[in-house]
């Protein structure tokens, strides 16, 4: 489901194949630029199952473990719980201090496969999108427009090559799970404040 726009864009592949073969043909004719096109083939290959190797959750564990005060109510989204971590629930419907979200969960809110050229409508614009309040939280979250929550940890993978840096920039999520991770916490007053006031 989170490759409806890959499958819509199958019907470019033939002319995009034309396309390949007319440059090959081309480049047959350098041998330097030969090799450098299986150079940059193997590096991003090597490079995006980079983040299969090296996973972000473990280093977020790491630091979570250490830096979130015992005593906080930590809501963890599907895809964060990993071995190692403290207790943690998934405490979505209720009051939270931080919130600690991976990308596979994340991504739908965002410009991803399924919505490349701009943000998903919380009302049928996402598959799996929960209610319409909650979808306008995480939106506003991943923003950084919502007045009650604050980023305060991101953990990305690693990329060096510039089509794999700028696709995100402009069609968000181009891979079905990339593994980046983002810490919230909540700026809410305490709930005795906010149901006196």
């Amino acid at each position: 489901m989170d490759s409806t726009f890959i499958r819509r864009v199958n019907i470019f592949m033939p002319a995009v194949a034309l396309l390949a073969a007319y440059a090959l043909q081309r480049i047959k004719a350098k041998p330097w630029l030969s090799f450098i096109v299986v150079v940059w083939s193997i590096g991003l290959g090597v490079v995006g199952q980079s983040h299969h190797w090296y996973d972000t959750r473990i280093e977020m564990r790491d630091w979570a473990n250490v830096y979130l005060p015992k005593p906080a109510k930590v809501a963890i989204s599907a895809s964060i719980n990993i071995d190692g971590m403290r207790n943690w629930r998934y405490y979505l419907n209720e009051d939270w201090d931080y919130f600690i979200t991976s990308e596979a969960f994340y991504r739908r809110y965002a410009k991803s496969m399924t919505s490349p050229f701009g943000i998903p409508l919380c009302n049928g614009g996402i598959y799996h999108g929960g209610p319409a309040d909650q979808c306008e939280d995480f939106q506003a979250m991943l923003l950084g427009t919502h007045e009650g929550v604050v980023l305060v940890k991101e953990f990305k993978t690693w990329d060096v090559f510039p089509e794999r840096l700028l696709y995100p920039h402009f069609f968000g999520y181009y891979e079905t799970f990339l593994g980046d991770v983002k810490v919230f916490r909540s700026i809410k007053p305490p709930k005795e404040e906010r149901t006196t006031s």
